[in-house]
């Protein structure tokens, strides 16, 4: 990536999002588009085909991830879901109209910075466990190139 790119990072305030951010920042990458789940809802396509409309990002980072609190996650675990797949669904087609260059696409329950997760499991349900060995570890998709 050239240093003046474009690059809009979603989900730049969760802990992946911001890590990325410092990230890019650090490697001397100034031109981020960083807007806030207040100004720009990935839930709603119109929304996000005038934000791609209007700031043509060349490069696109997916951390974003609706939680909410543990009692609206267990009373509403479709409504999370369904939202989330919202998300990703907009900014992927979106960003391919828009021919955006690369798209990274990191999903997971949860990020742990300095943790990287494992898969186990217990009385036949699945579970994360966080063990002390390296980076946490997100897996990448370029949809297009």
């Amino acid at each position: 990536m050239k240093k003046d790119a474009r690059i809009y990072v979603a989900g730049s305030s969760g802990v992946a999002g911001s890590a990325i951010v410092r990230l890019l920042e650090r490697e001397g990458y100034h031109n981020l588009l960083l807007p806030k789940h207040t100004e720009l809802d990935l839930s709603d396509q119109w929304e996000v085909d005038a934000f791609f409309r209007w700031q043509r990002p060349e490069y696109v980072f997916f951390t974003a991830v609706k939680m909410g609190n543990i009692v609206y996650r267990k009373e509403h675990p479709a409504d999370i879901q369904y939202e989330n797949l919202a998300m990703k669904a907009h900014v992927i087609q979106t960003a391919h109209q828009y021919r955006v260059k690369k798209l990274l696409f990191m999903s997971s329950d949860f990020h742990l910075s300095g943790y990287r997760q494992r898969y186990v499991q217990r009385g036949g349900f699945p579970v994360w466990k966080a063990a002390r060995k390296g980076p946490a570890l997100y897996t990448g998709k370029n949809c297009w190139h």
